[in-house]
Formats: C-alpha cells, structure tokens, sequence
C-alpha cells in the first residue's frame, strides 16, 4: 500500500455537505472520495502532459443557444470525430463523441468546446499510446 500525504484543501461549505450526504449514502468516508474523484480526474488528464495519439469519448451537455458555434466546431474538428450521437432532451442537446487524434488536437478541440458556451464537458480518454 502506498503511503498517504495530508494537505489543506478550501472547499465551498455546500460541496462538503453534499460530500458528506454522498459518503454516508455510499458507506464510505469524505476522503475516500475525494481519493477516488482526484484520481479520476488525473487519470483522464495527465496523459496531456506528452505527445501521443488518444481515442476517447467527449460528452456534451448544451442549450440550443450554443447548437450554431457546436456545429462550426464539429466541421472545423471532422477529423478529429470518428462517430456522433445526439439526442434532444427537454430544453438540452446532449452530444456523444468518439474521438481519435494526437494528445494536442484533442485537447485543443476540447478547450474549444469548453469555450464555446456548452453546459458540461468531460473527456474519458478510451486508450493511448505516447510516441517515442
């Protein structure tokens, strides 16, 4: 088992409360999860930090205000996007990609999505391979 390191952590006073409700809905401790949500979120970020080719899934959550600068990305990126799913869900767009390309066009691809007025965007890396 590795060893652990404690540090400080400011934290808005609802998200522990709905930390807390989680923890004790899930059995588990508040610094279980927050172990297992940072991981997580280093696991799907840190293979950035070096060259390679990524394939993945992006989720997106939008209103069809943003529907017109979306579908100028998508265009811009066709190379990038290997399949698509959209569904309408109420007031909402929810896009479903899959994604191949080097490390930097992804990220790159992303940051314009998350620029672009979308509610929510996450990127969950599927396999990658750092070049040599």
């Amino acid at each position: 088992m590795s060893s652990k390191r404690r540090f400080g952590v400011s934290v808005p006073e609802d998200l522990v409360r709905d930390l807390d409700r989680l923890a004790s809905q899930l059995g588990s401790t508040r610094s279980n999860l927050v172990v297992e949500a940072l991981r997580e979120f280093v696991h799907d970020r840190i293979h950035v930090s070096e060259p390679h080719f990524c394939r993945g899934v992006l989720l997106i959550t939008s209103s069809s205000r943003v529907a017109d600068k979306l579908a100028m990305l998508y265009e811009k990126y066709s190379e990038v996007i290997k399949a698509r799913m959209h569904y309408h869900c109420e007031e909402s767009c929810i896009d479903l990609l899959i994604i191949e390309a080097k490390s930097d066009k992804i990220f790159e691809f992303e940051r314009m999505i998350r620029n672009s007025g979308a509610d929510r965007v996450r990127y969950t890396p599927l396999s990658w391979s750092i070049e040599g």
